[in-house]
């Protein structure tokens, strides 16, 4: 299983396209970000991962409508 992680990308859209880029081209199975998304545009790019709020996550209310599993912990399990 191929597991990509990602934190702090605050809002910088190319760097984050870049990154989504590469999990789709590496054909990962989970995405996980450990936070500091920042705004709810840059979300969207987000959709489906494992999500838990930065401490530059000020935007909570928005963030939690585009990404409904988001929250300060979050627990997984991965393949078993």
């Amino acid at each position: 299983m191929k597991v990509g992680i990602i934190a702090d990308t605050h809002d910088n859209m190319p760097a984050i396209d870049e990154a989504v880029d590469v999990f789709r081209r590496e054909k990962v199975d989970a995405l996980i970000h450990a936070g500091d998304i920042i705004a709810p545009f840059a979300a969207e790019r987000f959709k489906g991962a494992y999500i838990v709020y930065g401490n530059n996550d000020g935007e909570r209310r928005g963030l939690r409508e585009r990404c409904p599993g988001i929250d300060d912990f979050v627990e997984i399990t991965l393949d078993g």
